[in-house]
């Protein structure tokens, strides 16, 4: 009995694979005016910590010596909001343009970056998780602002549509 049923269930999934391959690849395609989702405080620590890394690796300086440096570190608003809007600068002009190939810079792998940014966030004080957390907000209120207007365009042209036909 039991080696009949192990091989039915062997066949069976074998014979549905074909069927979960086709919907798995099938992927939904995004409308090309949709807003990007907002970035997680953990992600915009990592943008700015990659650049300190990969500049201080480049000024020849190790990595185990390197070390998150916030001891003297003041939460202001107005920073965070002119942090916010380069990085939705940015954002819109990589929308734009298909991202090519990038050659890697050869000074760290990701898994080593990763890991030393991971360390580094761990260790991180309050204050600047804070201000992390306060660009991630500031980022996700955008974000629905742009979603609410999304929204309305979306039903404004479907309406056009509907009273056209």
């Amino acid at each position: 009995k039991g080696k009949d049923s192990d091989t039915n269930r062997s066949t069976c999934t074998t014979s549905m694979k074909p069927r979960i391959k086709a919907v798995l690849l099938k992927k939904r395609i995004r409308p090309k005016d949709m807003p990007l989702h907002p970035l997680t405080a953990y992600n915009f620590f990592f943008s700015e910590e990659r650049e300190k890394i990969l500049r201080a690796l480049s000024k020849g300086e190790s990595i185990d010596e390197m070390k998150a440096d916030d001891s003297d570190f003041v939460l202001n608003l107005e920073e965070i909001h002119i942090n916010l809007m380069s990085h939705l600068k940015r954002q819109k002009e990589q929308k734009r343009k298909k991202r090519l190939h990038r050659k890697t810079h050869g000074k760290i792998s990701f898994r080593s970056l990763a890991k030393l940014v991971g360390k580094h966030w761990k260790v991180l004080s309050n204050g600047k998780r804070a201000y992390y957390y306060q660009l991630a907000k500031m980022g996700m209120e955008n974000y629905r602002a742009a979603m609410i207007e999304y929204q309305k365009r979306k039903m404004s042209s479907e309406d056009i549509t509907e009273f056209s036909e």
